[in-house]
């Protein structure tokens, strides 16, 4: 999994780097899987930029932070805001369904 040594995946230096990973990968076994910031707005990007480098997969957690009602929450934890990162099954639906509609019609394109 690579960030291109970024925050995230889809900004322009993370693409120009994780594509160079791709055709430095391109002659071994090795699989990039581009992660980090991978959302249903920064998809497209990705897969625009890295697809001709030969991307097959992503990652993505497709989360967010939501409430952890803890009920004991003392000053001075360190535990952030009390909050808890959970997968979105809606977020990660919407990746999906783009993805698989994308590769369809780059599959029909080169066909």
């Amino acid at each position: 999994m690579a960030s291109g040594q970024r925050r995230h995946a889809s900004s322009p230096e993370a693409l120009e780097a994780l594509g160079w990973l791709f055709d430095s990968a391109s002659v071994t076994s090795i699989i990039i899987l581009p992660g980090s910031g991978i959302t249903i707005s920064t998809v497209p990007t990705v897969c625009e930029a890295l697809l001709p480098h030969g991307l097959k997969e992503i990652h993505l957690s497709g989360g967010k932070w939501i409430d952890g009602h803890s009920a004991y929450r003392p000053d001075g934890m360190g535990m952030g805001e009390w909050n808890i990162w959970r997968t979105d099954e809606a977020a990660v639906r919407k990746v999906r369904d783009f993805v698989d509609d994308f590769f369809t019609m780059e599959r029909l394109n080169s066909a």
